[in-house]
């Protein structure tokens, strides 16, 4: 069988401990990272041990002066969305803020990206009965995108966005609804595979620790196993913080320094290449490139006496070089 591409990130200490401060970014055939730490953060394991939150505020103005209230309205409701899935629709202020954290767990549960959340609410203490929830991700790596937030009162609607006011000034319903991350609440749980996931030249990898817990220096290393791109694979390149200047090692301002280790295993499988042909009740196209357009597989198909018209569309390529049509 085929083997899959590993490389090797290690980080090496310039003094006694590596810097808790020191921060690094990764490219790959022209895409890259957002910065990481060198030792995630609180150093206790390798992988990193802080899971993200984000916090949801809803408040008013004062708009009595208008006909209106100074509380948060009980008509007004809000869906939150998260990679492309939208919750159903909750009220902002319907029973407490602790049983209305009930409701945003078990919404954003139903998510197809959202296995597990905890959510604990409390008044926000200004007198509008607005509540403040503090979201844990409790299943997803790295620092998750920001939820959005889309907001409705009758026929006022407002966002999607991470602040959204419903209605506005002068009106009789100014209802706010943001979402935010204190600093201190970024996740950095395997945060070096979150991070290569999102870049779409990578594909999907797996990252591991070689030594759960860094050592006494602070040093850890991490495995890279690429998981569907295929072939002997480029480097994995690195810069520090704030530079564009991709090596594969690099010196941190901290005297700490990241390096790759390519080929720990070389990737043996290739990229999708050569030719094909259909065939469609009894006939046949001719050879067929492995890229070809939309068009041109609408002309050979339509050659077919068996097939008529028809209507295509390509999609892709991916990480190979593949297409759907």
């Amino acid at each position: 069988g085929t083997l899959k591409e590993v490389q090797k990130i290690t980080v090496t200490a310039g003094g006694a401990q590596v810097d808790a401060l020191s921060s690094f970014k990764l490219r790959f055939a022209g895409q890259t990272t957002n910065d990481m730490y060198a030792l995630p953060l609180g150093g206790s394991t390798c992988l990193g041990p802080t899971k993200a939150k984000q916090i949801i505020t809803t408040s008013t103005e004062d708009t009595t002066g208008e006909g209106g209230s100074n509380k948060v309205s009980t008509l007004t409701t809000f869906t939150l969305s998260y990679e492309g899935h939208t919750t159903s629709s909750i009220y902002a202020n319907s029973g407490t803020c602790a049983q209305k954290a009930v409701t945003i767990k078990n919404e954003l549960e139903k998510l197809p990206n959202l296995y597990e959340v905890s959510v604990v609410g409390h008044g926000s203490g200004k007198g509008d009965e607005g509540c403040i929830w503090v979201v844990a991700f409790e299943n997803a790596t790295g620092n998750p995108d920001f939820l959005t937030v889309t907001a409705s009162h009758g026929v006022l609607k407002a966002g999607p966005s991470t602040s959204v006011t419903v209605g506005t000034s002068p009106s009789i319903v100014r209802d706010t609804i943001l979402v935010t991350q204190p600093n201190g609440y970024e996740g950095d749980v395997n945060l070096i595979q979150s991070e290569l996931n999102q870049l779409s030249t990578v594909g999907l990898v797996t990252v591991t620790a070689e030594n759960s817990v860094p050592d006494a220096a602070g040093q850890c290393s991490w495995r890279v196993t690429f998981e569907t791109k295929a072939g002997d694979l480029p480097f994995l390149q690195v810069a520090k913080a704030g530079s564009n200047a991709f090596e594969r090692s690099v010196e941190l301002d901290s005297g700490d320094t990241i390096a790759v280790t390519n080929d720990v295993v070389r990737g043996t499988s290739s990229s999708i290449s050569g030719e094909f042909t259909i065939e469609f009740d009894g006939q046949r196209t001719g050879y067929l490139p492995h890229d070809i357009t939309a068009d041109a597989m609408k002309d050979a198909l339509e050659k077919l006496s068996t097939v008529g018209n028809v209507n295509v569309q390509r999609y892709g390529p991916d990480v190979n070089d593949c297409f759907v049509w």
